[in-house]
């Protein structure tokens, strides 16, 4: 008779001890000395799109020479240096340092932490979450997740149900040894069309009854904003005297996965921040010193913006192989979507593959696909092809390699595809950057007219 194989997940290892600063590496590349650059290819372009990157070779040449300065760098390429550079030089006072503080500080305080904020300051936080984490990470004991907080989500919506959900969940305790208390991360750049400012007095009420006479001392270390200096949430912050206030004007925070805000929760997780910042700056110096030809970045750029004016292809399907990624696909479509320049008119949809293949009707003759691929899984070995229930087999799982196949859209569209080779903080850092550069490189040359 056959038998599952056994499956351990590999949770997160911690970024820094309880009790001390992992030193940094003092060059972020130096850290990986096997560096595996994600893959493109063509898959499926008709021959009026082949060889894109000659026609727009100099305008892409031209965009990446203005931004080989630092002076004329755009926030996306120099933050991950500077975040790391001022970590290197002042460590527990830089801004990666109080992060890293206060995760490490409230471990054994906390069993769950909240990330409150609009939809597109969340899209970034949860990619990681998901990508990252084990798919089960809230359902773990607190053994299980090493002490680790659970993890929310809230603000984006205004669903009164999802809300009492989520505080009587907050306010039930797990277990008699966790703590019965949680964090409060608060991300608020924008003051208009946000449900952050009605969200926030329920959660507060909820942890300061938690919290009951310890409240006083308790909350201003708990709630940690991200907030615009003056605006209502610093306001607030100052009254209640938190010990941590972070400026959100400056990383651009919105969108931006490497932004400060984003590592707090990941650091709180046991993610390895270091790895990720390293990833993008791996792509980044890609970015600057590949020719074009070789240049994965500027590769994908040619052929979505020649895919579009020689195809009119105006849609796009990003297809991610497992739910891990699924989150990492809505961040992709909310920055192209919602970012400056032209491509905001561009039509998008992420599909789970093969679960989402119902939805196949829906692609048509103006769709690039863009299909990323994943060479490996996270768990120690795949599901064994046969199950068993008594004699008889009742079905055939695909192995790995089946499931890395061409996918039924790809194979009807124009498509292109991008190959990883596993899911890790340093991958996830690398897409994260490359779509961040490809996304303002396409910009740039679509507010040009080119």
């Amino acid at each position: 008779m056959g038998a599952l194989a056994k499956i351990r997940y590999h949770p997160a290892q911690p970024v820094l001890s309880a009790t001390s600063f992992k030193p940094p590496p003092r060059n972020l590349a130096r850290e990986h000395n096997h560096i595996s650059l994600p893959r493109f290819q063509q898959t499926n372009l008709p021959v009026t799109a082949l060889a894109p990157i000659d026609a727009l070779r100099g305008s892409l040449e031209q965009i990446r020479e203005s931004w080989q300065t630092n002076q004329t760098q755009p926030t996306l390429l120099t933050l991950p240096e500077r975040l790391h550079g001022e970590y290197q030089s002042h460590r527990e006072t830089s801004p990666l340092g109080r992060v890293f503080r206060i995760a490490n500080s409230m471990q054994d305080q906390i069993d769950a932490v909240v990330v409150v904020g609009d939809s597109s300051s969340l899209a970034a936080t949860r990619a990681i979450f998901r990508a990252c984490c084990d798919p089960m990470h809230n359902e773990l004991t607190r053994a299980e997740r090493g002490s680790r907080p659970r993890i929310y989500f809230a603000g984006d919506t205004d669903d009164i149900d999802s809300l009492n959900s989520l505080l009587h969940r907050l306010s039930t305790p797990t277990c008699e040894s966790a703590p019965n208390a949680f964090a409060l991360v608060v991300i608020n750049e924008d003051d208009n069309a946000s449900y952050v400012p009605k969200v926030l007095p329920h959660l507060l009420d909820t942890l300061h009854s938690q919290l009951r006479q310890q409240s006083d001392a308790l909350l201003p270390r708990f709630l940690i904003p991200f907030a615009k200096p003056g605006n209502w949430l610093d306001t607030l912050a100052r009254s209640i005297g938190c010990h941590e206030i972070f400026d959100a004007g400056d990383d651009a925070l919105t969108l931006n996965p490497l932004a400060l805000a984003n590592h707090l929760p990941a650091a709180m997780l046991g993610l390895d921040c270091m790895r990720l910042l390293g990833g993008a700056h791996e792509i980044k110096e890609h970015f600057l010193n590949t020719p074009a030809d070789q240049n994965i970045v500027l590769q994908y750029v040619a052929a979505c913006r020649q895919s579009r004016s020689n195809l009119g292809l105006v849609q796009r399907v990003f297809n991610v192989p497992c739910l891990a990624l699924e989150s990492f696909g809505h961040w992709y479509e909310r920055l192209v979507t919602t970012t400056g320049g032209k491509i905001q008119q561009e039509r998008f949809q992420t599909r789970v593959c093969p679960q989402d293949n119902h939805r196949r009707p829906l692609l048509s003759t103006d769709t690039l696909v863009v299909d990323l691929k994943v060479l490996s899984t996270r768990t120690d070995a795949p599901l064994t092809r046969q199950v068993w229930f008594g004699d008889d087999v009742v079905a055939e799982i695909a192995n790995e390699r089946e499931l890395q196949a061409p996918t039924a859209c790809a194979t009807i569209c124009p498509s292109v595809s991008l190959t990883i080779p596993q899911i890790d903080t340093f991958t996830m850092g690398q897409l994260f950057q490359w779509f961040l550069i490809a996304t303002a490189v396409e910009n740039a040359i679509r507010d040009s007219g080119r």
